[in-house]
């Protein structure tokens, strides 16, 4: 198919207007600044670091989906890659307090998810230095995690390693 025709696709499609290049690389994923704007009874997209480049829905689920489709047919990515694009949406709601403080709760929610799995990496490094000393009850209690998440970083299942324990006298 030609370019020409690729395009009359993609406009009967949905509207979507393309133009190559522009992306950066940010920690092995390719990183895109999206502007996202409300638009009558949907959200319309425009990615700035590839002119040109837009798309439309009804839905913010499906704009996500629809904007890493477009940047990777621009970019021309194998589909694989799409699901993995950091895409960073700047929202305009046509509410300048909703956006600003909606802005604010998500990157709350990021820092709490990075912490998150801080901490959930420091537990399981930590208790492999010191699984082979501990009882999976004195772990949990150490860790402040249940013996259930300790039983399954170690490799087994709660009921397993608690009930065995149990029966040798270790876990009390």
């Amino acid at each position: 198919m030609t370019a020409r025709g690729v395009i009359r696709l993609i406009e009967r499609n949905g509207g979507i207007l393309l133009r190559q290049r522009g992306s950066y690389m940010a920690e092995g994923a390719m990183k895109y600044q999206v502007v996202v704007t409300r638009d009558g009874d949907g959200w319309m997209a425009d990615v700035p670091a590839l002119p040109g480049t837009h798309t439309w829905a009804k839905t913010l689920r499906a704009l996500d989906r629809n904007v890493r489709e477009v940047i990777g047919m621009v970019e021309d990515l194998p589909r694989s890659a799409e699901a993995t694009l950091d895409l960073e949406m700047d929202y305009h709601t046509g509410d300048p307090m909703l956006d600003e403080r909606a802005g604010r709760l998500r990157a709350r929610r990021r820092e709490q998810q990075r912490a998150a799995a801080e901490i959930a990496s420091d537990t399981s490094e930590l208790l492999r230095r010191f699984a082979a000393q501990l009882s999976v009850s004195d772990a949990a209690v150490l860790l402040g995690v249940s013996k259930g998440r300790i039983s399954q970083l170690r490799g087994g299942s709660a009921g397993q390693s608690t009930s065995a324990a149990r029966r040798t006298g270790t876990d009390g």
